[in-house]
């Protein structure tokens, strides 16, 4: 487990909103849902909008697009109204001031992004997090000898700073190293909370 990617809250500019309470503010007084994108129904960019509509009681309708880089452009021309986006897709137009991300939703700020604050932060959420991972596997055959050595090997190269920079650079944060089971246990906890967000949000057996 090497890295995550955390999204960032993207609204398109001509909505106006400076902050994550702004939007939402925005949001519940719009006439009409306002739109949001994600590339679809199920994604945890979906699920984390879903659950801030809940528990903030605005409407919001769910545009499903195909690429990542295409919903931060179109936030960009005004196709679409907002978005909870890979931060990496949208990583050089926020640095280029094209768009204002409001809130990142990993636990931390990016290194990248130091001015954007997490939503937590933003919110006042206490240790809210929503990020996907990325972690290396092995067929579940493989010998216990080799998967240590890889486990090792990446341990060395994750601890590598020039690794960290280039994994901050593309818009993931890197993770300090685990152990094997620490990451199981992880992938576990991960798959168990989202399954309860799902239910919690009666989308079970819709996606």
């Amino acid at each position: 487990l090497y890295a995550q990617s955390p999204f960032v809250l993207i609204p398109t500019p001509a909505f106006g909103a400076e902050t994550a309470k702004d939007f939402i503010e925005k949001a519940q007084a719009a006439a009409d849902p306002i739109t949001y994108a994600t590339t679809g129904a199920g994604t945890l960019q979906f699920l984390t909008m879903e659950t801030l509509k809940r528990d903030h009681n605005f409407k919001a309708a769910h545009v499903a697009y195909r690429s990542p880089p295409q919903i931060a452009t179109d936030i960009v021309g005004g196709h679409v109204v907002s978005s909870f986006s890979e931060t990496g897709a949208a990583l050089t137009l926020i640095q280029d001031g094209k768009i204002k991300a409001l809130g990142i939703t990993a636990s931390t700020r990016h290194p990248a992004l130091p001015q954007v604050p997490t939503l937590a932060e933003a919110l006042g959420l206490p240790g809210f997090e929503a990020v996907s991972w990325h972690v290396l596997m092995a067929p579940s055959a493989t010998p216990r000898p080799i998967v240590d050595r890889l486990h090792a090997a990446m341990t060395k190269i994750t601890a590598d700073a020039a690794f960290q920079k280039r994994v901050s650079d593309v818009g993931l944060m890197p993770l300090a190293p685990r152990s094997i089971a620490d990451i199981e246990k992880y992938i576990k906890s991960e798959r168990d909370r989202w399954s309860k967000v799902v239910t919690e949000l009666g989308l079970a057996g819709t996606l």
